[in-house]
């Protein structure tokens, strides 16, 4: 594109349609969870990103049964050297989970806490996200869990029974 004082709004996939983009281009991006422009930007600082691994955004599904949760069920590998930022989750029951406390998401040494899922509204076909009644967000929430763990799903209190399992659906970055 090439033209410093072209003043451009453009989606990601219009991109291609106007042409090549020089590294020296500066951009405006939108950071999508704050809603605030990152200026003076280029596309080569994007490139740099994006190569380090620090651009990317992750998602994971993970299946957890009874059995699983009542020993502790990793959701997200430990990456050695990098710190694992959960921005979101959203839990889906399948049946009625009974007699635990709660279900924590945390890293590996339970030091960092990302969410609690409470039992009361562990119900069949639930689904429970950051923000709904019976869901703790954590201080661990957006933050860096502990550098080189993994995220993890544990049981708390008495063994929980009854339902199936369930379903949680994550999306991270790493630091």
């Amino acid at each position: 594109m090439g033209n410093k004082n072209d003043l451009a709004y453009l989606n990601i996939d219009e991109l291609d349609a106007v042409g090549t983009l020089e590294a020296t281009d500066e951009i405006i991006a939108i950071d999508p969870t704050s809603k605030i422009p990152m200026k003076n930007g280029t596309v080569q600082d994007i490139l740099n990103l994006a190569n380090a691994g620090e651009a990317n955004t992750y998602s994971a599904q993970v299946g957890v049964t009874l059995a699983e949760l009542k020993a502790g069920k990793t959701l997200i590998a430990a990456v050695t050297g990098k710190q694992i930022v959960v921005t979101n989750f959203v839990a889906v029951m399948n049946g009625s989970f009974a007699a635990l406390t709660t279900a924590d998401l945390e890293d590996t040494s339970g030091t960092v806490v990302v969410g609690l899922l409470a039992q009361a509204q562990m119900t069949d076909n639930a689904v429970l996200t950051p923000g709904v009644a019976g869901v703790t967000v954590g201080a661990g929430m957006g933050e860096g869990l502990t550098v080189s763990e993994a995220l993890v799903i544990v049981n708390t209190g008495t063994d929980a029974t009854t339902a199936t399992g369930m379903t949680i659906a994550l999306t991270y970055f790493l630091v």
